[in-house]
């Protein structure tokens, strides 16, 4: 058999036990689609799917908001996240996941791996966010609101993932103003970025002072190969940082981030460069932008670190850049490919 026919053959099995499934939980969707309808949501067959990942999910365009009323977001569409915990119930081992009686909502399908909704959410941002106790911030997130699970009793998968956050400590407030831009090693060929770089293409860094605020930026640009399709049009995502550290209070009094989708165009303009575009100390970003989550209100560097590191989840040179070298996990396999290349 070849690859052609293993792949067909795969394929005719997901689509067989994607049949099974959603006939074994009928009731359930039929239930859900009464539900639904008491909120004069209209749903058919073709609007429920399953995956191993996901279970048995309905997908409809502001599920979520239609069918959760009360829900409001702010004016960059984000959730307040303190008012979703008190709302709606959360369980071990589902972080990412908001549960209600007949459904569970998520958060945003751009914290998963690889941008990709059928995904488990990437190591281990969204762990650290649902598990940390933000009852002094106000917080923000963004939601998927166009899919709810409704097995919600059915098993989550859970993926074992070594990602560790940076080792960083230093003072901030003596960190130099200034741009930093860090590239994986020349010599790695395309699948080795892939592998031990999640095909970043560079991570570049921004630090400007004014009055006692300390200002922290950083863009991480994927190589050309990871776009996303919206509304039939391909951008280049580019994941977005910015922090406010307070040099009196000694602690970062604002952090948020962001998936900018740039043009073609717009992508390559901008990774040749990078901060060097800059109006006033302020980054000028004409891409379209979403905004993932805020944090407002005291946030040690200790916690920023952890949370940073795991947003750019997989890219060492957010490591290298707080470390100051390549990571211990990573540097002896650098070093080998290096020696068998004949590289100094």
């Amino acid at each position: 058999m070849d690859r052609a026919e293993r792949i067909k053959k795969y394929l005719a099995f997901k689509e067989q036990e994607k049949a099974e499934k959603l006939e074994e939980n009928k009731e359930l969707i039929d239930s859900f689609t009464r539900h639904c309808k008491s909120y004069g949501v209209e749903l058919q067959a073709s609007d429920f799917d399953y995956n191993h990942a996901l279970g048995v999910h309905c997908c409809s365009k502001d599920i979520v908001l239609r069918i959760n009323p009360k829900m409001a977001s702010d004016k960059e569409d984000l959730y307040d996240f303190n008012d979703l915990l008190n709302t709606y119930s959360r369980k071990p081992f589902s972080e990412g996941s908001f549960y209600t009686e007949n459904h569970i909502f998520y958060a945003s399908n751009y914290f998963r791996r690889g941008f990709y909704g059928n995904n488990n959410f990437a190591p281990r941002f969204i762990d650290h966010f649902w598990k940390h106790n933000f009852s002094g911030n106000k917080v923000g997130i963004a939601l998927d609101l166009d899919k709810v699970r409704i097995d919600t009793e059915g098993p989550f998968l859970i993926e074992e993932d070594t990602w560790y956050g940076g080792k960083f400590s230093e003072d901030i407030s003596s960190i130099k103003d200034g741009v930093v831009h860090l590239r994986p090693p020349q010599y790695l060929d395309d699948m080795e970025l892939e592998f031990f770089y999640s095909d970043a293409f560079a991570l570049d860094i921004y630090w400007y002072s004014y009055e006692n605020i300390k200002v922290f930026q950083a863009l991480e640009f994927k190589r050309p190969n990871v776009t996303i399709e919206m509304e039939n049009e391909t951008y280049f995502p580019v994941r977005y940082v910015h922090a406010e550290y307070d040099m009196d209070s000694k602690c970062f009094r604002h952090f948020d981030g962001a998936l900018q989708f740039y043009t073609e165009a717009e992508y390559y303009e901008r990774r040749t460069n990078n901060f060097n575009n800059k109006v006033k100390g302020e980054y000028q970003v004409k891409s379209q932008s979403k905004k993932l989550f805020k944090i407002n209100g005291q946030l040690t560097v200790k916690d920023w670190i952890k949370f940073i590191s795991h947003f750019f989840a997989k890219n060492p040179l957010i490591l290298e850049y707080f470390e100051g070298e390549e990571p211990d996990f990573l540097r002896p396999t650098l070093e080998a490919i290096k020696r068998d290349r004949q590289i100094k």
